[in-house]
């Protein structure tokens, strides 16, 4: 199942007589099978290590920038709408620096309740504060070699696309629904 962006791609490419492996070639992937993983990429994820890539494609095609854009924003709905439907809830402390490797950050994530959007806003404000100052509670000392210890505050991931940050003390510092800092 190919999405719009595929498509139209796909429909430039047999309309112009063109290959994949020559379009890659056309982007200037001198390695075909690395082109067409990075064009598939981009397609069907808007990945791609190359920041690029969208205006490589504009400029060796006759693809119209509206249609092109179209497109993108056509799968960019039906990735946020996937997101939305898989979002889950979450806590994240805030590191005092970050590790390497960033494996180490899942030990910064605290689950909530699968309910806790069912609360009234103060309960389930108060609820997250509770979950976070608990696993404070088990920090034994705040200095730099523990990076997890949860001095920098956390931000909660309440919904898809928005998310509060407190800091330490349970203080709300941004929505970023409303995208400013709260006095």
């Amino acid at each position: 199942m190919s999405n719009p962006l595929q498509k139209l791609i796909n429909r430039y490419l047999s309309d112009n007589n063109i290959s994949r492996a020559n379009f890659a070639k056309q982007l200037g992937y001198t390695n075909v099978s690395k082109g067409l993983k990075r064009l598939d990429e981009f397609l069907i994820a808007l990945q791609s290590p190359n920041p690029e890539l969208p205006a490589l494609i504009l400029k060796h095609s006759d693809i119209s920038e509206t249609d092109f854009q179209d497109a993108i924003q056509a799968v960019q709905l039906k990735l946020d709408d996937k997101l939305r439907k898989d979002f889950v809830p979450m806590i994240r402390v805030i590191p005092i620096y970050y590790p390497h490797p960033l494996s180490g950050m899942k030990h910064l994530n605290i689950k909530v309740p699968e309910s806790i959007l069912d609360l009234p806003y103060d309960q389930e404000i108060k609820v997250i504060c509770d979950l976070y100052l608990k696993f404070r509670s088990k920090v034994e000392f705040d200095v730099p070699e523990n990076w997890g210890s949860g001095a920098k505050g956390f931000r909660y991931f309440r919904n898809f696309g928005e998310v509060l940050v407190f800091d330490k003390n349970c203080k709300l510092l941004k929505n970023s629904n409303t995208s400013s800092i709260i006095k």
